[in-house]
This record gives C-alpha cells, sequence and structure tokens, in this order.
C-alpha cells in the first residue's frame, strides 16, 4: 500500500475505541474496517485496523459520531505494521462518508450467520464484533457458555483441538481451577471485601457459592474458566487462566 492513499470503508460491529499509552498525552483513536477499499481499488473482505492520533476530545467526538456499520473515510493513511495479526494503517482523517452500494452489498454477505457444527459443543456462532465463536455445553453438569477465539478455519481448528481436551478431562480441570481459585481469592475476600456485619467466609462455603459461568480457548492453548462469584464480590466474575500444562492465575473481571 502506497503512502498517503485514501480508504473507504464500513466500520465492522465493533465500537470505536481509544487508547493512551502509558507516558503520552495524546490519544489514539482506533476502529476497524471490513470491508474497505483504496480509491479506484478492489474491494478487501479482511479487517483493517485504523489508528489515528487524537487529544481526549477529539477522541471523544469521533466516538460519538462514528458507529458500527457506518461507512467513513479516511485521508493521509499510512501503513504501519501488523497488530495481532491484522493489516494496520495510520491515518490523519477519518469522516462519514455516503453509503457506496458496492461496499453495503459486501458487508451484508459478511454479516450473514456463520455457524460451525462440533460433536462436543453443537452450534457454534461466530461473532464478528468480538472474532469468537459462540456456543454453549455442560460443565460439571452446568450449562455455560462457550467462547472459541478464531478469525479463520485453521485457527478454529487448533482452539477446539485444545478445547475438546479441557472438555474431556473437565473434572480434573475444575478441581484443578476451584484449588487456586480459593487459595488465591479467599484471602481477598477476607481482607478487602467483607461486607459491614458478613461473616468471614470458609473454603468450604466460598467453593459452594462459586458456579462455572463460561469457558474461553484461544489458539495459542491459553483458556479460562470464569465462575460467577455468587455476590462473594458483588457480582465480579472469578477468572482462572490456564494453558496446556496448569493454571497460571486468577483475577476479578466485569
Amino acid at each position: 500500500m502506497p503512502k498517503q492513499e485514501k480508504i473507504i470503508g464500513v466500520v465492522n460491529e465493533s465500537d470505536v475505541g481509544g487508547v493512551q499509552a502509558e507516558g503520552q498525552s495524546d490519544y489514539t483513536i482506533v476502529l476497524f474496517l471490513c470491508p474497505w477499499r483504496t480509491e479506484g481499488g478492489p474491494i478487501q473482505t479482511s479487517t483493517l485496523r485504523v489508528e489515528q492520533s487524537a487529544t481526549r476530545s477529539q477522541m471523544t467526538a469521533t466516538m460519538r459520531r462514528i458507529k458500527p456499520l457506518n461507512t467513513v473515510a479516511l485521508g493521509g493513511v499510512q501503513k504501519k505494521k501488523k497488530v495481532l495479526g491484522k493489516p494496520c494503517v495510520a491515518t490523519t482523517e477519518i469522516v462519514k462518508a455516503p453509503p457506496q452500494k458496492d461496499l453495503q452489498a459486501a458487508s451484508a454477505a459478511l454479516r450473514k450467520p456463520v455457524n460451525f457444527k462440533d460433536s462436543v459443543f453443537g452450534t457454534l456462532t461466530f461473532d464478528r464484533s468480538l472474532n469468537w465463536y459462540t456456543g454453549s455445553a455442560k460443565w460439571m453438569g452446568r450449562r455455560v457458555r462457550v467462547y472459541i477465539h478464531a478469525e479463520d478455519d485453521a485457527a478454529l481448528t487448533v482452539a477446539l483441538a485444545d478445547a475438546h481436551k479441557v472438555w474431556k478431562s473437565q473434572e480434573k480441570w475444575d478441581a484443578l481451577c476451584r484449588d487456586r481459585a480459593v487459595k488465591d481469592m479467599l484471602p481477598i475476600k477476607l481482607d478487602d471485601w467483607l461486607e459491614e456485619g458478613e461473616k468471614p467466609v470458609t473454603a468450604a462455603q466460598f467453593l459452594r457459592r462459586i458456579k462455572p459461568a463460561s469457558c474461553a480457548f484461544h489458539t495459542d492453548g491459553d483458556w479460562d474458566l470464569s465462575f460467577n462469584d455468587g455476590e462473594l464480590f458483588f457480582g465480579h466474575d472469578i477468572t482462572v487462566r490456564a494453558n496446556r500444562t496448569g493454571v497460571r492465575e486468577v483475577c476479578l473481571d466485569g
């Protein structure tokens, strides 16, 4: 992609976001286009990451103005290194543009539901805004949400292979995750999260209150098991992060 090209595309189903690097005063606006094309070029259906340096007020204004599925035009585009495997460009201008028939047709085709039939998890549905396949299955007798992070068929095959192994050994993994959760999180509960007048929680009570809620698998072998906290932490999920060899850490989410 030559320097200083113009690009027009459709914002994907993710909201426009912004980040601020440590030690920097400016922010970076981040959005994703799919589909898109350079001026006069063919339609591209790969997801394009777009970044623009901005002040906080400029970032806020852009987030309010640009919404998912809007058509936008970019000016002063320069190619950057890929980010998380996605092509990336920097731009000096992001403006709303009139809908383009060819881009709208390609966008509609890309938004059609994509389902995958799996022997363990049943029907998995692709969520394009997150690049996840979503479904559900029973974990220790309780139905939980299942998330498979995969952008293409090859990645899906890798992630599902790991997910099947974990599911087959779920009794072992459930015990490991629960043991680590109570070991790491019970002291935090007792030190910082007891409400006024609440009695101290025992390990047995802690384990009875937490319930499996979801399981997420990634292509690098990492996976997470999240528990409903049973109001131990005011509704924050307890997420146990693991990989192919064991449990790595526990944190609160949400």
